[in-house]
């Protein structure tokens, strides 16, 4: 009898194991969602004039407001005089959604990185690419 009980449980437990036990632990990513990550296309690394803009995050909260981050670096061997970068975030359809213009700083030295960050209550959920413009 308890050789029968032990393979019974033991079956279960392969099954439960094997199955998963029926758990979905994937996030549904939705609007819904109070961290709706939407840098599906957005945040792949771009070189422009000299900058690699890399580590790029959009992330859109349950309330509406986007908040994005990315590294910019000097790729040159040269300081790179540089203020702000305008940011052009687009739909599928290459429409322009919003534009934003982030204030980087002055001259960045080669190699050196800094930090591009802001939060909007603009909806960017439709943003599908960005487009960046190096204003000096």
């Amino acid at each position: 009898m308890k050789k029968i009980i032990f393979i019974s449980i033991s079956i279960l437990l392969i099954i439960g194991l094997a199955t998963g036990c029926g758990c979905n632990k994937k996030e549904k990513v939705s609007k819904d969602n109070p961290n709706y990550d939407a840098n599906f296309n957005v945040a792949k690394d771009q070189e422009v004039d000299g900058l690699k803009i890399s580590g790029v995050s959009l992330i859109i909260n349950k309330n509406g407001v986007s908040s994005f981050s990315a590294t910019v670096t000097n790729t040159t061997s040269e300081i790179y005089k540089l203020n702000t970068i305008k940011l052009i975030f687009k739909d599928k359809n290459k429409n322009n959604i919003e534009e934003f213009i982030g204030f980087i700083g002055s001259d960045i030295t080669p190699d050196e990185s800094r930090s591009l960050t802001f939060s909007t209550d603009k909806d960017l959920t439709k943003a599908y690419e960005i487009e960046y413009q190096i204003i000096k």
